[in-house]
């Protein structure tokens, strides 16, 4: 054999070696292609249960939001209910035997003796009283003819000079008589009180919360 021949099949033999070297890294390759597409499938379909898992959680958060909020609701209309019955419960109580005790006195009253009729009067009013100092009412303390018009417990009803004034001496802007006494509940301004406040060189008006003064 000629020196061609033999550098013909050396390179033969080499070319022979690197096809079957290829051959077998394609074939390792395709074996690991398959192994990541494998391991890719089992991945997604990880993903694709860890979602359903989620959506499924979402769904009974959902559900329990919706049914928190309806037990809620439920709770405030109970309780909303429970506080108005134990309120007028309250006022039942407190008022029933003052209204009683006024049928009584009508019925014994004398009512051709005014000053009989007074005393049951005032004695009424007394009974009133208590019992809207038991359930938490106050009226406003308001010294006529000393106080200044305050606006926040105050409400103006007329401002007079004082020619007519039941107390003329008294200085611009003093209280000098109540038509409505106000009131707090539990400290807090449930109704203001209705007074007439004296104004100098004013003419006689009817204002509200203090207007003209």
């Amino acid at each position: 054999m000629n020196s061609k021949a033999k550098t013909r099949a050396a390179r033969h033999d080499k070319d022979s070696d690197l096809l079957s070297a290829l051959n077998g890294s394609l074939a390792e390759t395709s074996k690991r292609v398959g192994e990541i597409k494998r391991t890719v499938d089992e991945v997604a379909e990880d993903n694709m249960a860890l979602l359903e898992a989620v959506r499924r959680s979402n769904e009974g958060q959902d559900a329990f939001r919706a049914s928190l909020l309806q037990d809620m609701d439920k709770l405030r209309t109970a309780f909303a209910g429970e506080l108005v019955f134990h309120s007028l419960r309250n006022c039942c109580r407190e008022l029933a035997p003052v209204v009683s005790a006024l049928e009584r006195m009508m019925d014994g009253a004398d009512f051709s003796d005014a000053e009989s009729v007074k005393q049951h009067v005032a004695s009424f009013a007394a009974s009133m009283e208590g019992v809207l100092k038991r359930m938490g009412i106050e009226r406003i303390a308001v010294n006529v003819g000393t106080d200044l018009f305050d606006a926040r417990v105050h409400e103006c009803v007329r401002v007079c000079t004082p020619a007519d004034s039941p107390h003329p001496e008294a200085p611009a802007k003093t209280i000098v008589r109540i038509d409505e006494h106000g009131y707090l509940v539990q400290g807090r301004l449930a109704m203001p009180a209705r007074v007439w406040v004296q104004a100098l060189d004013t003419p006689d008006s009817t204002v509200t919360n203090g207007g003209g003064l």
